[in-house]
């Protein structure tokens, strides 16, 4: 009968082998039971749909933002006393440390002031001590209103004196921290106004510290739960591709942009060889959540019906449509958290279009697929 009838030789095999190949691929259960009944009932208009049942693994939530590397603190440097400029001692590129001189200036009137002020109060001051010392003998001979006016008066000189020499002090340009001079803005002989006076004043230097960079990463409001100070993270530079660096969180606004629903979140890396430059794009990729042994599925399981993430299932050879409850979800797999849904339940990996909700299909699994194929 077989040599005179190939069609039923092929039916034979479809509709009583598959059962027995899906007891060996997936052994014991009522998902075989269920998925041999249908495959013996089926009708030849029915279609086709390749199914998966959920498993049992450990799922890492990985998000990877791009980010900017920025130096951890960055100055624009103005004169406080007004000045002419007389000597810069740092060029770009240069490398400064803190208390470092970058720049003189010159004031003269200021200095004769200090000058005149200074002799004022050396006078005052041994008015002040012949005073004193007669005082001590015989506080009759120095009435004390005139002790006391020349006791105010060297008083008063020597506040004018440190305070002429204090203005004088800022005439040295210092730098306030370690860094590097990324731009410099005067030549000698430049007048400037003193920013005590002056706060649009014209600046002298730019210093960036970039020993350690500053990497920002716009954070998605979506993740914002799963981030935390301390959470680790691998940052990459295209501009560095054999390079890997190791960071964690140190600094998150803990606020919103209001327009693009990020958090404003800081990672230091170690940046001793200054390979890291100002403005450079990062990649920053961090594990922020991470389940044991959950029932999950392959990422293309889910199908979106009505802007909702659903699934397709088959139950009793009908195609359900279910709302997905999904939690953690990595880049191929997604935890499925539906209380009906469990590891022996059959879902649609291919073939969703032609299931719809309600309608009898032919559940086949992967392995079956391929041994169908090679059966014929």
């Amino acid at each position: 009968m077989i040599n005179n009838n190939s069609t039923s030789f092929t039916k034979f095999l479809r509709f009583s082998l598959f059962p027995y190949l899906l007891l060996a691929c997936n052994p014991g259960g009522d998902a075989v039971t269920s998925l041999s009944n249908v495959a013996a009932s089926h009708d030849e208009s029915e279609p086709t749909v390749e199914v998966i049942f959920p498993e049992y693994r450990h799922i890492e939530r990985r998000i990877s933002i791009a980010g900017t590397a920025m130096p951890n603190r960055k100055v624009t440097l103005c004169a406080l006393e007004s000045g002419v400029v007389r000597n810069l001692h740092k060029e770009i590129g240069d490398r400064v440390r803190k208390g470092e001189i970058l720049a003189v200036l010159d004031h003269p009137r200021l200095l004769r002031q200090h000058e005149k002020t200074g002799a004022l109060m050396t006078a005052k001051k041994a008015e002040y001590e012949r005073l004193l010392a007669v005082r001590d003998q015989s506080s009759a001979l120095t009435p004390a209103h005139v002790f006391d006016a020349a006791k105010g008066e060297y008083l008063a000189l020597q506040a004018e004196w440190n305070e002429l020499a204090e203005r004088i002090g800022y005439l040295n340009v210092a730098a306030p921290f370690p860094g590097t001079v990324t731009r410099r803005f005067v030549d000698l002989g430049t007048v400037l106004t003193g920013g005590f006076e002056d706060r649009q004043s014209q600046a002298l230097y730019e210093i960036q510290q970039t020993d350690p960079i500053r990497l920002h990463i716009p954070l998605p409001e979506a993740d914002i739960p799963w981030v935390g100070l301390g959470t680790n993270a691998t940052v990459t530079f295209p501009e560095l591709p054999q390079k890997k660096f190791i960071a964690k969180v140190n600094r998150m606004a803990n606020a919103l942009d209001p327009q693009s629903k990020t958090m404003d979140v800081e990672l230091d890396l170690a940046n001793a060889s200054g390979q890291i430059l100002p403005g450079m794009y990062a990649v920053v990729e961090m594990a922020i959540a991470r389940r044991d042994s959950v029932l999950s599925l392959p990422v293309m399981a889910k199908m979106l019906y009505r802007d909702q993430p659903h699934l397709l299932i088959v139950r009793d050879g009908i195609a359900e449509r279910v709302v997905l409850q999904e939690g953690i979800t990595s880049r191929d797999y997604f935890e499925v958290l539906n209380k009906e849904i469990g590891s022996q339940t059959m879902v649609v990996l291919q073939g969703k279009q032609l299931a719809e909700a309600g309608r009898r299909v032919i559940p086949i699994s992967k392995d079956q697929k391929k041994d169908s194929h090679d059966v014929k």
